[in-house]
């Protein structure tokens, strides 16, 4: 496995391989508690367990797979998600541009930027 990594790291730009390791991890998380699961001889539905692997965020299949089904949520709680996905975004899009050029460690923080190489953007 050192190898490998090793291997992505040499081939991979810094943020590439960032978003590769974090990927890797959170599959691997989502492996173990599927694992879990289909060892426990629980009844699972097909349906449930391919959702779960493939569009739940959370990391407990045994909720997910075995439990009721979620009530929707209110009016309220959608507006103030989207309303708080919103600020997120223009808060990044308008805020990265203003962060000390001469500091490009936390512009790429804030903002995943990495600067082109030949580029004409300020270092």
């Amino acid at each position: 496995m050192r190898r490998l990594a090793m291997a992505l790291g040499q081939n991979l730009s810094g943020w590439a391989l960032m978003w590769a390791m974090a990927f890797a991890l959170f599959i691997g998380a989502k492996w173990i508690t599927v694992s879990r699961l289909l060892f426990s001889r629980a009844r699972i539905p097909p349906f449930r367990l391919m959702a779960y692997s493939l569009f739940w965020p959370g990391l407990n299949a045994v909720e997910f797979c075995t439990g009721s089904s979620v009530p929707r949520p209110l009016i309220h709680e959608w507006a103030f998600a989207t309303v708080k996905s919103l600020f997120g975004a223009a808060l990044i899009w308008s805020a990265v541009p203003f962060v000390a050029v001469s500091h490009p460690i936390v512009r790429g923080w804030v903002g995943m930027v990495v600067r082109p190489e030949g580029s004409d953007l300020p270092r």
